[in-house]
């Protein structure tokens, strides 16, 4: 059997299955701290699902990496978007394509979690911009379902990105690129919220790489 081969099998040993580890990272770690200024509680919620996330690494992997905790399991992203969640979670299984199971122990805990992102999601913000700017200026009230079309567009182009003054320097030493921050033209919530990104990859790539030759 060659290395492909027996990637494949290890991968189909696993049922397709919702891991709310993700989730559940996200969900405590960004309602801990209401005070703070939204991009740090997601920063600190990236961080830690980085920190505490399952890493797994096969026999034959060559490349590693994950979003869930095992393969063929999909993570769940409720910062951006959790109505989708809800109208869809009992009929996973029911797709003729991409089904996922959902654990009984876990539909409960999903639901209560698509609650709590109520107006707090990427696709609630981009709603409001949009609705209480362009959308309802340029098409009126009377054409809410192009409105609505107009969000689905936004999110799902560009989605999630940020934007602020970040530039690539090469090290001195090894020629390699790194992020240099230019704070003078920076929002010092963006600054740390970089920091804190970085910060946690960097850990994540020795975590991971610990768990590869160890």
């Amino acid at each position: 059997m060659t290395r492909t081969q027996r990637i494949k099998e290890y991968i189909r040993s696993y049922p397709p299955e919702i891991c709310m580890e993700r989730g559940r990272i996200y969900t405590e770690e960004f309602f801990s701290h209401p005070e703070r200024p939204l991009v740090i509680r997601r920063a600190e919620a990236f961080a830690r699902y980085l920190r505490e996330m399952t890493i797994y690494i096969g026999d034959d992997d060559l490349l590693v990496g994950n979003t869930a905790s095992k393969p063929l399991a999909a993570a769940l992203f409720p910062e951006f978007a959790v109505d989708w969640i809800e109208e869809e979670l009992d009929t996973f299984e029911e797709r003729e394509r991409q089904r996922f199971i959902v654990p009984a122990e876990l539909h409960d805990e999903i639901l209560a979690m698509c609650e709590k992102w109520k107006g707090y999601t990427h696709y609630d913000r981009v709603g409001y911009n949009l609705k209480s700017t362009i959308g309802e200026y340029l098409l009126g009230e009377q054409h809410p379902s192009v409105n609505e079309t107009m969000i689905i567009e936004h999110n799902q182009n560009g989605d999630g990105s940020l934007s602020y003054p970040v530039e690539c320097v090469p090290y001195p030493a090894d020629g390699c690129v790194c992020p240099k921050i230019r704070t003078e033209k920076s929002d010092a919530n963006y600054t740390c919220t970089a920091f804190i990104c970085f910060g946690s990859c960097e850990k994540t790539v020795f975590r991971t790489g610990t768990g590869a030759v160890g």
